[in-house]
């Protein structure tokens, strides 16, 4: 495939130094329900995981203050932005100027996270983000943490989330980031021969989403440009 032909080379924890030159935000925003997620008069307090340099988390920003106008919603948006890569946490902070938006050099199962999560929480006075978006990250989770890693990942989100919105990538994906390693002379990922989840990846998710994090599925987008499904998930409040 071309795309693949020209894409974006190896990278473990899918930390791409040019990835929205390839996929850029509107290709998501514009499958996005905003018109559910929103309540009326308060801040939504937004969680980005995976935000590589941070363009899809601008996009994101200025899609939600855009359609919380029209839904008459006089609050404001406030992102917590993490990714692993330190470099492209470099980047967003240097293109984030008098914007309500943190962004973190952080490792999503580390202690670390829950604590800075917790923290952004409390300085704007939550007890959980409105929206988590999981784009295009939960592969990544799942090939350098396992299949026990990618359920703690899951679990660790919906505690903190009433919404989540997430685009998993179907087990081709899994297979040519395999290639793109071996390409590279590098080493393939640590849990690549252990991994149970396999090519029923996107029903296993979603089975998880519901069964061990009480989310239960809201909306599904159509296929994105990369052929992927975005979708909406709602924790279920007992």
């Amino acid at each position: 495939m071309a795309r693949e032909r020209y894409g974006p080379g190896s990278a473990k924890f899918g930390n791409f130094k040019n990835y929205y030159s390839f996929y850029p935000p509107q290709a998501r925003i514009q499958h996005i329900p905003f018109n559910l997620l929103f309540q009326k008069s308060r801040t939504i307090a937004c969680l980005d995981v995976g935000c590589n340099s941070g363009e899809l988390t601008f996009a994101l920003y200025n899609a939600i203050c855009c359609n919380a106008e029209d839904n008459e919603t006089k609050g404001i948006c406030k992102i917590l932005a993490v990714d692993i890569d330190p470099d492209l946490i470099e980047r967003a902070k240097e293109a984030s100027t008098n914007l309500p938006i943190v962004f973190e050099c952080i490792d999503v199962l580390s202690k670390d996270f829950e604590c800075v999560c917790d923290s952004f929480l409390t300085q704007n006075s939550r007890n959980e983000f409105d929206i988590a978006f999981l784009f295009s990250i939960t592969m990544w989770v799942h090939l350098n943490h396992g299949d026990e890693g990618l359920i703690r990942f899951l679990k660790k989100i919906s505690l903190r989330a009433k919404f989540i919105i997430m685009e998993p990538q179907p087990w081709k994906c899994y297979k040519a980031a395999v290639r793109r390693m071996k390409r590279a002379k590098k080493d393939i990922f640590p849990f690549w021969n252990e991994i149970y989840f396999k090519e029923t990846i996107e029903n296993d998710l979603a089975k998880i989403l519901r069964e061990e994090c009480s989310c239960k599925l809201v909306w599904k987008s159509k296929k994105t440009i990369w052929g992927r499904e975005i979708s909406l998930y709602e924790k279920i409040h007992s």
